[in-house]
């Protein structure tokens, strides 16, 4: 249930760059460090990319992973224990 922060991170990520759409546009795009101009392969265009909070979206997938982590540590006497025939 703690993951849902990796949503909220993107969200605000998203809300930042008023350029950026959900719909037709990559979610890696959410982690560009640099603003400029970059070659989109599908449509073969060039578009702007400017990510303000880069790094709020970075932590939030970092955390994203420490997290599924964790639940899997934590959860490890649910999980059967030996393999099925």
């Amino acid at each position: 249930m703690l993951t849902i922060e990796f949503f909220i991170a993107q969200f605000v990520a998203h809300a930042a760059w008023f350029g950026y759409s959900m719909l037709t546009d990559d979610i890696s795009l959410l982690g560009v460090t640099s603003c400029g101009s970059y070659l989109h392969p599908v449509p073969e265009s060039i578009v702007p990319v400017c990510s303000p909070l880069n790094l709020l979206f970075k932590v939030g997938m970092a955390l994203n992973g420490l997290l599924m982590v964790l639940g899997v540590w934590f959860t490890n006497t649910f999980w059967p224990t030996t393999r099925p025939n």
